[in-house]
């Protein structure tokens, strides 16, 4: 097959590559300027600079990230489509749509709540909201904003507020800290008509260190494995179908929940591939990978058959990351070697170009390496071997990636099916 992929940040290269590297002829195509140099020396995925031009040469069109759902919707009339849609942009970047769509869909014998939250445009507003709260809240940005963290108010909101003071006004939301609870993310794929069969779960570690330290960098591992209908699954996603078969949206749709004892709290939709997500995902997949994705953007897919392994996916970086909008520095570590690897099995690259000697390195963007995936029926053996891998091909102390992605995880499990969601 042909396929073309559309990138806005380069988040999906590394799929282009495992695709390509399934036999199918990839052609990939990122919107930022910043990854111009990604991919260089390697014919298979071809770096093309447009994608207009290739339509008409390819069976299917992937996306990989949401902010272009109107070019995909126009696609879609011409070639089949996965992973993009106006009506994922809507979900995923508008915080309160999401909120709002989750409540509508919602019934007596169907319902997730949503824990208190007020929207602000100026920073001004939320503190002086904020200082008149004793219990801790969340900030969010609303509209996607990568260089904004995520900030998670400790001990009250004084640590809060002198962060959001450091910020320029934006459009963002304050949502009340819910306690006592275990986050999970919970992922269908929607083939334009229904979700297909099964479905899958993910527990990640988003900060930068250790024990939870640091910057919130969006995910530096996780955990997935695959699961039937449970309650999660009845109770936060399979009530958006109508929504998503109404915008004709074909790929990956995630919900992310708190799930305490007698709630499971709605905190955000993620409606394209999730990093780690697909990268996990894609190692449990049985059977011609490719031809999952195509059935996908075609929409006659009603099921897949997973491996029942747990998949664990490591992130892996190079100083100054997660300070990636430090571009001249970026621009410095253009052409450094850091990995030695005689094969790409569970190796996901990200910020790479390929030397004379068909090598991988750093090709200069934000010095996001790309991550490790391994599986195995237990966590702690995946985990082993991804630690084992990683260590294994980093050249370079400065190799950055957590040692704890595992930590809590099968207590968290058992906590969830305990009270009876999972």
């Amino acid at each position: 097959m042909n396929i073309l992929l559309i990138s806005v940040d380069n988040d999906a290269y590394h799929l282009a590559c495992k695709l390509a590297d399934e036999g199918e002829r990839v052609y990939f195509w990122v919107k930022d300027p910043r990854y111009a140099n990604v991919g260089k020396g390697r014919d298979n995925p071809k770096v093309v600079p447009y994608w207009q031009s290739w339509l008409d040469k390819v069976d299917f069109v992937i996306f990989d990230m949401v902010k272009m759902g109107k070019e995909a919707d126009q696609i879609r009339k011409q070639v089949p489509v996965v992973g993009a849609a106006a009506i994922a942009d809507e979900i995923e970047l508008n915080r309160e749509i999401g909120q709002k769509i989750m409540e509508e869909a919602g019934t007596d014998k169907n319902f997730v709540d949503i824990s208190f939250h007020k929207k602000f445009s100026t920073i001004a507003d939320g503190v002086k909201f904020l200082k008149g709260q004793k219990e801790p809240f969340v900030f969010k940005a609303l509209g996607n904003k990568d260089h904004v963290w995520t900030f998670v108010g400790q001990k009250g909101n004084d640590g809060l507020i002198q962060y959001m003071e450091s910020l320029p006004n934006m459009p963002f939301i304050l949502q009340k800290c819910v306690n006592g609870g275990v986050e999970v993310s919970t992922e269908g794929w929607f083939n334009g008509k229904d979700f297909i069969y099964p479905f899958n779960h993910t527990m990640e570690k988003k900060r930068l260190m250790n024990g939870d330290r640091g910057q919130n960098t969006g995910c530096q591992g996780s955990i997935c494995w695959i699961c039937e209908d449970d309650e999660i699954v009845t109770n936060a996603l399979l009530p958006i179908a109508k929504v998503l078969e109404k915008g004709g949206y074909h790929g990956p749709v995630d919900v992310n929940c708190i799930a305490t004892e007698d709630k499971l709290y709605f905190l955000e939709f993620t409606a394209r591939f999730g990093y780690h997500a697909i990268e996990n995902l894609y190692e449990l997949i049985e059977g011609d990978r490719p031809d999952f994705f195509y059935r996908m953007a075609k929409g006659n897919i009603k099921e897949q058959e997973f491996s029942s392994d747990y998949s664990m996916a490591l992130s892996l970086s190079f100083p100054p990351y997660p300070d990636y909008e430090h571009k001249e520095k970026c621009r410095e570590l253009k052409g450094m070697k850091v990995f030695d690897i005689d094969d790409m099995e569970g190796v996901w690259l990200h910020d790479v170009m390929w030397d004379k000697d068909r090598d991988p390195v750093i090709a200069g963007a934000d010095a996001l390496l790309g991550c490790i995936v391994a599986t195995s029926p237990r966590i702690a053996d995946a985990s082993k071997k991804t630690l084992k891998r990683a260590q294994d091909i980093s050249l370079m102390k400065e190799v950055q990636f957590r040692t704890d992605i595992a930590e809590g995880v099968e207590e968290n499990i058992k906590q969830l099916k305990s009270w009876g969601w999972i």
